[in-house]
């Protein structure tokens, strides 16, 4: 009987202990007060104390690039779309002193660039103004074989058609031009791009700020699909004599 009590003790004091231990360990978990839209904002509005909101989030949530007091928020523009309740980072506003728009939406040293893409090149209408993308040529080598490369890596979306913001991110929306923003080197890149192929878009994660090094795909590089070589060998080994197909 009295090992039975003390068993009884022990594991009463184990569920206490681990009781005290999560409370203890919430409560430490540490919070940082940042900025929030207190309603949806449009690209281009200007915000207010109206739309502000301050708000108490875990630490680890919390980016590099979020505003911490409305100080900071006060009287700029929106450079994209800010849903409820969503934190409000220094990338998704223009640059201090700018006035609204498309032109006050480009960092300095950067221009606004406008490329032409079908359904397909424009991903299928999933890349959204704010959305990062790598852009690809499509284009023939000095020998005249097809081959795709990565021209550009991770390039902002400032606008689809002629939108900076999207009434429902979830639902796709087919444009035909999609305005990027780019150093002046890559816009001098992109114009003589277009003029010798096809240029198409590759939608990557926003927080990925790698880079790959690739050496471009040729049609040789795709399993399955011969190239002329292999076409030209085969057809010469089925008439070639003596040669069993």
């Amino acid at each position: 009987m009295r090992q039975s009590r003390l068993i009884l003790i022990s594991v009463l004091v184990g569920i206490v202990a681990v009781i005290l231990a999560t409370f203890w360990l919430r409560h430490e978990r540490e919070v940082v007060q940042v900025v929030v839209a207190a309603s949806d904002i449009q690209a281009g509005s200007r915000l207010t104390h109206e739309n502000l909101a301050l708000a108490r989030l875990p630490k680890e949530d919390v980016t590099t690039d979020t505003l911490l007091t409305r100080e900071l928020a006060l009287g700029r523009h929106a450079k994209f779309a800010i849903s409820k309740g969503d934190m409000v980072k220094e990338r998704l506003l223009v640059p201090v002193g700018a006035a609204g728009g498309l032109a006050g939406a480009i960092t300095p040293g950067k221009r606004a660039f406008a490329i032409r893409v079908n359904e397909v090149a424009g991903v299928a209408g999933f890349a959204l103004p704010g959305n990062y993308v790598d852009i690809l040529l499509s284009t023939k080598d000095a020998s005249g074989q097809p081959v795709s490369k990565v021209l550009i890596e991770r390039v902002l979306i400032l606008a689809v058609a002629q939108e900076q913001s999207v009434k429902d991110d979830a639902k796709p929306k087919v444009v035909d031009v999609v305005t990027l923003e780019v150093t002046p080197q890559q816009a001098e890149k992109l114009d003589m791009a277009r003029l010798v192929g096809g240029l198409s878009l590759a939608l990557r994660n926003q927080s990925d700020e790698g880079s790959e090094k690739t050496t471009g795909a040729r049609k040789g590089d795709i399993n399955g699909v011969p190239t002329s070589v292999d076409i030209i060998r085969g057809t010469d080994r089925m008439i070639r004599p003596g040669v069993a197909n």
